[in-house]
């Protein structure tokens, strides 16, 4: 349906606004104003309910799609989070650091803010697996997102070269646009992913050109102190670097490309269990990677620890909810400290604990079973989607993006490419 080829356009106008609050340079005016106490809230608000009604006209127009039994599926998930949202406590007793009892309330808005975000997402993750549909025929304007992502990504790492580093920060760190270098990484990974996307579509000089511009982008990550950046895409870059220039065809291709995408899934897995597990071999890659990587590793590290060690009882198995980002700081005496997980897989698991982590997991071997059906015959697209999804999970440990689970932009993103994206087919394949 006509509706249905807009969504491109769609999409691109829902990634705008899910960026636009992340901009601070070179004026801060709209920055400081989305995020004022009263604002972003509503921001969000709005945005959410604005995609929803679109997620439901989109649902509407594709009856029977998707399968009764992933609805009940994803159905059973929204009961279980809303009941889990009435066992997660609003209040904890702690000493602050006189020795003084205190007891800390979560506001109301707060806690209802946070559980609204957790539905949202949840919502999010069933729109992009199952109501932004494949194709047969490719939309026209399908490559809106993927050129919006490609500019923001170029643009911003002139702009960065251009202010130079911020001197405020104790190591060194570009931030661009942005207000944290984070936010700019992520607009850099969403650059280089798109690009690959791109090439693979191309022939001769333009393809050569545009993975080119992907090499680009990640190499840039490196000379602007992205440390997490970089080495997230560094895999994945060698993987499409053979499957764009190799033009053999056929079977065997197919499984090499495959071979190496899931190849450097396990790699990616390997090591960060080897820096993440304590050992002279974790000490040694801690020591011997970008600094900044380092330092986010170690700070991202202590902030797990402290979390996962305040956590006792019944909270090991259901999460701790929107308290679980201030129950740390209060126990060790800090006072109401809001201190943000930054890790992907973490905070799932504080949304709804094990279940909704193992949750998370189910769906995404769904996704990938959906994906492979749908690309079988397209073994240098699935590669390259796959290997950028490799190294999109290397990102989620280490950031607050998760794979479908998340409304930030660059889940935003990658949720598309690996999902939804129409690839392009030859007219004998219509």
């Amino acid at each position: 349906s006509l509706f249905n080829r807009a969504i491109p356009w769609i999409l691109s106008f829902f990634l705008i606004l899910e960026i636009l609050p992340s901009f601070s340079y070179p004026d801060s005016t709209l920055y400081v104003l989305l995020h004022q106490a009263n604002v972003y809230p509503i921001y969000r608000l709005v945005v959410g309910v604005l995609f929803i009604g679109v997620a439901l006209i989109v649902w509407r127009q594709n009856k029977g799609d998707p399968p009764l039994r992933y609805e009940l599926m994803f159905l059973w998930l929204l009961v279980y989070l809303l009941l889990v949202a009435f066992i997660h406590e609003r209040s904890l007793s702690y000493l602050d650091d006189q020795g003084i009892a205190q007891i800390f309330h979560l506001s109301w808005s707060s806690f209802l803010n946070y559980e609204a975000g957790v539905l949202y997402d949840l919502f999010f993750a069933f729109s992009f697996l199952f109501l932004w549909p494949y194709q047969k025929r490719a939309p026209k304007d399908k490559n809106v997102v993927l050129y919006l992502a490609l500019i923001l990504g170029v643009v911003s790492v002139i702009y960065a070269f251009i202010k130079g580093p911020d001197n405020s920060s104790s190591y060194l760190v570009y931030t661009s646009f942005y207000k944290s270098n984070e936010d700019f990484g992520k607009i850099l990974f969403a650059g280089a992913f798109c690009s690959s996307v791109l090439a693979i579509e191309k022939r001769g000089a333009f393809r050569i050109g545009l993975f080119g511009v992907s090499f680009a982008l990640s190499l840039s990550a490196w000379f602007l102190a992205l440390g997490l950046t970089f080495w997230a895409l560094f895999g994945a870059n060698l993987i499409i670097a053979f499957a764009i220039l190799n033009s053999s065809k056929g079977a065997l291709a197919g499984k090499v490309y495959r071979f190496l995408a899931l190849g450097y899934l396990l790699l990616a897995t390997v090591f960060l269990l080897m820096v993440a597990i304590p050992s002279p071999i974790a000490t040694y890659l801690r020591l011997n990677f970008a600094e900044e990587f380092t330092a986010v590793f170690s700070n991202r590290s202590d902030r797990w620890s402290s979390f996962l060690n305040a956590l006792s009882s019944w909270r090991l198995f259901f999460g701790d909810g929107a308290l679980g980002y201030y129950r740390s700081a209060l126990l060790a005496g800090q006072g109401a400290l809001y201190q943000p997980l930054n890790g992907g897989i973490m905070e799932i698991y504080n949304d709804g604990g094990i279940i909704a982590l193992l949750f998370y997991l189910l769906v995404i071997v769904v996704a990938l079973s959906r994906f492979k059906k749908e690309e079988s015959h397209h073994p240098a697209f699935f590669a390259i989607v796959l290997s950028f999804t490799a190294a999109f999970f290397l990102y989620t440990v280490l950031s607050s993006e998760r794979l479908l689970f998340s409304s930030n932009y660059l889940s935003f993103i990658v949720a598309y490419l690996f999902m939804c994206y129409p690839r392009y087919k030859d007219p004998g394949e219509e």
